[in-house]
């Protein structure tokens, strides 16, 4: 029926495709793969649930139930624990992005705050909310 002779498709029309895992950094810390960030926040997360149950409105549940919905730290299943560190991240970003320009200093919303409420300041010309865009 089949000839084993025949290859219908060429060699040369397929690539090596290697899936090695990228360093991920989360937080200010490098690891070998997401599989390996992900072991580690979870380890995290199981030494600091017995805190964290006593916030009012820890949900019922086994703790390998919780670890295992969770995405530490992206996501818990539980309050958070690493909230406010990705806030310290994002602060430290945006004067980073204002050093190098990429960012207003002043945000769209303090400048735009009340310009609305007094005629006169819709009768004046618009000044740019940053320099350089």
């Amino acid at each position: 029926m089949s000839n084993p002779d025949i290859n219908l498709f060429r060699d040369e029309e397929f690539e090596e495709v290697k899936l090695t895992p990228e360093k991920v950094v989360c937080l200010g810390m490098e690891f070998e793969s997401d599989d390996a960030r992900r072991a580690y926040f979870s380890e995290e997360l199981r030494k600091k649930l017995p805190e964290l149950r006593q916030i009012e409105g820890f949900p019922i549940g086994e703790d390998e139930d919780i670890i295992n919905l969770s995405d530490p730290p992206y996501y818990t299943a539980c309050p958070n624990p690493w909230l406010n560190d990705f806030v310290a991240e994002w602060e430290k970003e945006k004067v980073e992005l204002e050093r190098q320009g990429k960012r207003c200093a002043e945000s769209l919303w303090r400048s735009l705050r009340g310009r609305f409420l007094v005629l006169s300041d819709l009768m004046a010309p618009a000044r740019p909310l940053c320099s350089g865009f």
